[in-house]
């Protein structure tokens, strides 16, 4: 690994604490770091003077406004087989695929947990949908389950735990095709 210019300069000048104030690091130095000191041509010294750096509070102007207090939540698209089609439908395509590899490498790891925490925060976007009235409570039930198991594939495909991840894939599907029964005559149904 080499080290810019500007981390070695820092480094030199006693600046990482100023330079990295939010707890990162200067790559290590390392041997092949910098040049030998012979090619490295003159060398200056520079004297640096500590300089405090005090806080300083910022006051939010009196007259802005929170932009959410007059435009709360609201569906982009109301039309739930279009929600479904565009949100849900290609990231569970892709999940299948993902999760029908029996050896996950990075990569495949990785885009389980792109699409599991797609499918998990798509959960939420569900409450907002979905019937008033009497089914409002079974169709909350069925977004948070499918959320929850989304959630769970997520933090197992962090884990790279794959028997955690496939159960939790599973689950997921069947929270899924619960809903789909109650509330679309059972059509749509999903497969692992």
């Amino acid at each position: 690994m080499t080290t810019s210019p500007l981390w070695t300069c820092a480094g030199a000048l006693g600046l990482t604490a100023l330079a990295f104030p939010f707890g990162l690091t200067a790559p290590p130095q390392t041997a092949d770091a910098a040049p030998p000191a012979e090619s490295r041509g003159p060398v200056a010294t520079v004297a640096v003077e500590p300089v405090a750096v005090e806080p300083v509070a910022v006051e939010p102007a009196a007259d802005v406004k929170d932009p959410v207090a007059d435009r709360p939540l609201a569906p982009v698209e109301t039309d739930m087989h279009e929600f479904m089609e565009y949100v849900y439908q290609p990231t569970y395509r892709r999940l299948k695929a993902s999760m029908a590899a029996e050896e996950k490498d990075r990569k495949a790891w990785s885009a389980v947990k792109s699409d599991a925490l797609i499918l998990a925060e798509a959960g939420n976007l569900t409450l907002m949908r979905g019937p008033q009235g009497e089914d409002r409570a079974a169709w909350n039930a069925h977004s948070v389950a499918t959320r929850d198991a989304g959630g769970a594939l997520y933090r197992a495909a962090k884990a790279k735990d794959e028997s955690v991840a496939q159960q939790s894939y599973r689950t997921m599907i069947q929270h899924c095709n619960a809903c789909h029964t109650q509330f679309a005559d059972g059509e749509h149904m999903l497969t692992p």
